[in-house]
């Protein structure tokens, strides 16, 4: 331990008698001694004074090379820093903003407003006298934060107001107060439009002259730096983001831990200038505090020792946007990264409803994982948006009525299991249907409404349970019907090979994209094996990703079809990374019992567990091994070369269009769709609900497998896909 060593406690600690209990933010240490040593040291070791300064003041009541022994023990364990990065320490305790926020309503949010508004109301009793009128004042008059923005900025304006921000006036004087005038602060601007000659990207400002402002490239991705926003929607329509950071050791050089309070300070003076010569050239701004720091820190290339602090998003105000409100409230939330494990990707969650669950959705563009959020959102919501046109009948009193069995059919013995909840299709019972169309002829059939809305108490008992497979909402309909149709695509290849045990090849790593490798060891940095399988039977491409920890026992897995494979691997493994961070972060889920097993979260939280977080192995092992360019080769290529397979089987496309009501706003732009496809394996989810009747499972195992498979051989246990 040096001897300029500044000995500073970084822990809150409590003494019991002769013990001492230090707590940080991972663990305790305690220490034995006497109290009154304990109490003299800790208020010797401020920061300031070096270690052997405090050794030579206790030495004459307690015993030196004691001392020492104790004061470098508590050095290493992280209970004494060095006063001269105290700053440091405490900042890290506020570098990330998850942590803070409270959960208040709105009804809480506007009584702390009208609280402090009472508060600076109150007087003291002394005499007021009246301001008169400036220029400065009627700019401070106008200063506004701005949430909604629209247009361009001019080059000339972003100029002005960077060098308002901490511009250098004449031999080194900058534009804000700095304590020693020793400067600690780095400007970045991200544009986020075409600006002049200035392409949109993160540049570093450099104010290294009188009256000058320099850009200095340092990122084009963008998209990086938006996700280390918590919520990156707020820059939507903005003209740029200005980021002031700051450096606590420069400061601390001559104040010590004391510079915490001036960089901070003084990075304050320079976003006030930021904001009001803003208003001079009519530019809207809103400071933001929310993001991460670690993220926003590498986003921007930060030198190290310096810390983001103040964000200000600017650009026009969006006149246009005042006073519009949808009466349809759409939660959205962020999920942010972890320290150890950073997908490199934003996820969004939305939902229409307190009664529905969370919609994810995942994007290199936040903008587009908020969006891809929402219409998950809205495809959730409408699949539980029950007509009130149904039609009462029996299957053969309907004409084109489509029979039940043929999209969905159950063995024989599962209706005498005890907890099975459905009941055989009875022709002549009278059962609930909707209107669908025949996407290869145009003709209006009869949908059983169990396949299409989400349980609705049916006067009938169920005949099965429908959810969200097969469900797409885009602003094209070809392209909902596409999505949706290629989801039953993946999901028939996956219960195949779930149900029926074959074995499918995996895909050699080696032959993957490099970005795909990468993340590939991202996740086993972090205790996840992964395993890239080629699921393709005779429809379209199908990649399925599992991955294993055995540390955190526990085994997400995804899939996608695609006529682009790359765009397959990069969905599959999006989704089972994000399934991964949300364990991190959160820790294993509820005990659940395979006969307890309901919703498709169940099926996730059954897998998280020590007990039968191995159940699905046999999908993994095979010998068997296949190069990338290689998989779906056998497949059809094209929508239109997989309607051709369909028809070759005999096989039909059901649509059925879905609505929102008025209470969720309604379809907007989205044609939200259910694809059935009668023939194909359909995804279910719950205890022994399996779609063991479905003559596919069996010919398709027969021929995979090469032999005969029965009922019996089928997989029972609840599936990994969650």
């Amino acid at each position: 331990m040096d001897k300029t060593f500044l000995p500073f406690v970084a822990a809150r600690l409590v003494i019991v008698g002769q013990k001492t209990t230090f707590h940080l933010s991972d663990n305790e240490v305690i220490v034995e001694a006497p109290r009154k040593l304990m109490e003299q040291l800790v208020a010797l070791c401020n920061g300031k004074r070096p270690v052997d300064q405090i050794i030579g003041l206790l030495k004459n009541r307690w015993d030196e090379k004691s001392l020492l022994s104790l004061v470098d023990d508590l050095h290493r364990k992280n209970v004494l820093i060095d006063g001269s990065a105290a700053s440091e320490v405490v900042w890290e305790l506020v570098e990330s903003p998850i942590g803070f926020p409270l959960s208040l309503s709105e009804e809480d949010k506007m009584r702390l407003v009208k609280k402090a508004k009472q508060r600076q109301k109150e007087g003291t009793g002394g005499k007021e006298y009246q301001t008169s009128p400036c220029l400065h004042g009627s700019l401070l008059k106008n200063r506004r934060s701005i949430r909604k923005f629209a247009g361009d900025v001019p080059l000339q304006s972003i100029v002005n107001m960077l060098w308002s921000a901490y511009g250098e006036v004449e031999n080194g004087r900058r534009t804000v107060p700095s304590a020693g005038a020793l400067y600690p602060l780095q400007l970045h601007v991200a544009l986020l439009r075409q600006t002049g000659q200035l392409a949109p990207a993160v540049y570093r400002v450099y104010l290294s002259s009188p009256d000058s402002v320099g850009f200095e490239l340092v990122s084009m991705d963008l998209n990086r730096f938006a996700r280390s926003f918590i919520d990156p929607m707020m820059m939507e329509g903005a003209h740029g983001v200005v980021v002031i950071s700051g450096s606590f050791q420069v400061t601390a050089e001559k104040y010590g831990s004391r510079s915490i309070l001036f960089v901070i300070l003084e990075a304050g003076h320079a976003a006030q200038n930021i904001n009001i010569s803003a208003v001079e050239h009519c530019i809207a701004t809103v400071e933001v505090g929310g993001f991460n720091e670690r993220l926003l820190a590498e986003a921007i290339n930060l030198p190290k020792r310096y810390h983001p602090l103040i964000t200000t998003i600017f650009g026009l105000e969006n006149k246009s946007a005042k006073g519009k409100s949808s009466n349809t409230k759409i939660e959205v939330q962020w999920q942010m990264p972890s320290k150890q494990y950073r997908p490199p990707f934003a996820i969004a969650s939305a939902r229409l409803s307190e009664k529905r669950s969370w919609s994810h959705g995942r994007d290199t563009s936040p903008r587009l994982a908020y969006i891809k959020a929402i219409a998950e959102a809205k495809e959730w919501t409408a699949c539980g948006n029950v007509p009130n046109n149904l039609i009462q009948a029996a299957f053969t009193d309907l004409e084109n009525a489509i029979d039940p069995r043929s999209v969905i059919k159950f063995h024989p013995a599962q209706y005498r299991l005890k907890r099975f909840p459905f009941r055989p299709f009875d022709e002549k019972a009278e059962y609930a249907w909707t209107e669908g169309y025949d996407e290869m002829t145009g003709a209006r059939v009869y949908i059983l409404a169990d396949h299409v809305y989400f349980p609705y108490f049916p006067k009938t008992p169920y005949y099965c349970y429908a959810n969200s497979s097969g469900v797409a909402a885009y602003p094209g309909r070809k392209k909902a019907v596409e999505t949706g149709t290629l989801e039953l695509v993946e999901r028939d290849s996956f219960m195949i090979a779930y149900l029926t045990q074959c074995r499918f090849p995996t895909v050699r790593e080696q032959t993957l994209p490099e970005s795909v490798r990468k993340r590939m060891r991202e996740l086993r940095k972090n205790g996840f094996r992964v395993w890239v399988k080629d699921h393709t039977l005779d429809l379209a491409p199908v990649i399925s990703i599992i991955a294993q920890s055995e540390k955190f026992t526990y085994t997400p897995c995804a899939s996608c079809a695609s006529f682009d494979v790359e765009y397959a691997v990069d969905h599959a493994l999006m989704e089972v990374e994000a399934m991964v961070l949300a364990r991190l972060q959160n820790g294993p889920p509820e005990t659940i019992k395979p006969h307890e097993v309901i919703w498709p979260i169940d099926h996730g939280k059954l897998y998280g567990q020590k007990r039968y977080f191995r159940k699905a192995d046999f999908l993994i092992r095979c010998h068997r091994t296949v190069a990338f360019r290689e998989v779906g080769k056998g497949a059809a290529q094209s929508w239109d070369e997989l309607l051709g397979r369909f028809s070759m089987k005999g096989w039909r496309l059901f649509t059925v269009p879905l609505h929102l009501s008025e209470e969720h706003g309604g379809n907007g732009d989205l044609h939200i769709i259910r694809s059935i496809v009668p023939g194909m394996v359909p995804m279910t989810f719950g205890f022994r609900q399996e779609p063991a009747g479905m003559k596919r499972i069996y010919a398709v195992g027969k021929e995979l497998g090469k032999k005969k498979l029965s009922y019996r051989e089928l997989t029972k246990f609840p599936h990994p896909f969650a």
